[in-house]
Order: structure tokens, then sequence, then C-alpha cells
């Protein structure tokens, strides 16, 4: 599983690193996936050493969801604006597809 959530983070990283210069809305949206991301691969990760049951999922989505309805709201601003955000955007949304999968699981 956190092979899959890196699969929709780790791209973000590829404006950047090829010289372009990001516009603040995709800075606000990385960093709310970002986030988000980082919280999901803790929590499959310490549900896989069994540290905490799966049944806290509830718990780590009350903190991840918003912080990919940030990245998408944050995203879709930047779109208004007519910047590119929609590589943060769609992953906001698969942030939030793998919260409900977790949710959903237990």
């Amino acid at each position: 599983m956190p092979l899959a959530i890196g699969t929709f983070t780790i791209p973000q990283w590829l404006p950047r690193r090829y010289g372009h210069n990001p516009s603040p809305a995709y800075w606000a949206a990385f960093l709310a996936l970002s986030g988000s991301s980082l919280l999901q691969v803790s929590f499959a990760l310490l549900v896989y050493y069994q540290v905490v049951p799966l049944s806290y999922s509830t718990k780590f989505a009350a903190v991840g969801i918003p912080c990919c309805v940030a990245g998408i709201a944050a995203g879709l601003i930047g779109e208004i604006r007519g910047f590119k955000t929609e590589r943060p955007l769609v992953g906001s949304f698969a942030g939030v597809v793998v919260w409900f999968i977790f949710v959903t699981i237990h």
C-alpha cells in the first residue's frame, strides 16, 4: 500500500526538479497532499507491524481527509487563477479515495 500511495505523491516533485517554478497554489496543494500521504504511509506501516489496530483508521482519516480537501481546494483555486495545479489536484482526489478505502476495510 505505501507503494501505491507513493505513485500519486512522488510525481509532484517533478516540476521543481526540472527547473519549473510552480505557483504558490501548487505548493499549498502539494504540502497538503504530502502531509496526507505521509500520514497514510505511517498508518499503513503501523497497521502492518501491528502497532495500532485497523480500527484506528477513522482517527487517522479525521486528520488525513481534511489535508486532502485542503489540497483539492488549493488546486482548484490555482486552476481558477490560471496556474497549472492539476497534478496535486488529482493526487489529492486519489488521497481521499485511499482514506475511504482504509476506513471501509475495518
